[in-house]
């Protein structure tokens, strides 16, 4: 790996089966919820990578959503988070995080990407990455890609 370049692309799929999910299913190209079949929990959630080394990096959370005008609620928050933090197995221990209102998506059915930087503490750490959905709109996940910032 380069310093500026792309870290493998985690998960590689979300409906692939590398990820775990609190709620939701595989559909087409990514893990969906909607607001008819499924309460609201952890739409994504892993790898628990722990071969990025220390340094700066974007998260880029590709999601979608299917009506973006109906009001600004909050669809989902998204979260880097150190499960090695603190005195190991921490589970809540938050690198960075964000919410993602409804009207930030510039349209329906499309792919957008929203970021989320953090630094990481060092290689070994397992790094999870998790999507909170918040059962106020259908949302699908495509996939997270991490990248480091030169």
């Amino acid at each position: 790996m380069t310093d500026t370049g792309p870290v493998p692309r985690f998960p590689p799929r979300p409906e692939a089966g590398s990820s775990g999910h609190g709620v939701g299913r595989a559909e087409a190209d990514g893990w969906s919820a909607a607001t008819a079949s499924d309460a609201a929990g952890y739409l994504v959630f892993g790898p628990y990578a722990t071969d990025i080394p220390a340094g700066n990096y974007d998260a880029f959370f590709r999601l979608m959503v299917d009506n973006r005008d109906a009001n600004n609620d909050i669809v989902v928050t998204l979260d880097v988070n150190d499960y090695d933090g603190g005195s190991g197995m921490c589970g809540v221990c938050s690198l960075a995080g964000r919410d993602v209102r409804r009207m930030e998506f510039t349209g329906t059915f499309a792919y957008q990407d929203f970021v989320v930087r953090f630094t990481n503490p060092g290689a070994g750490h397992r790094i999870e990455l998790r999507t909170y959905w918040t059962d106020r709109s259908y949302v699908r996940q495509d996939r997270v890609t991490v990248q480091r910032v030169p």
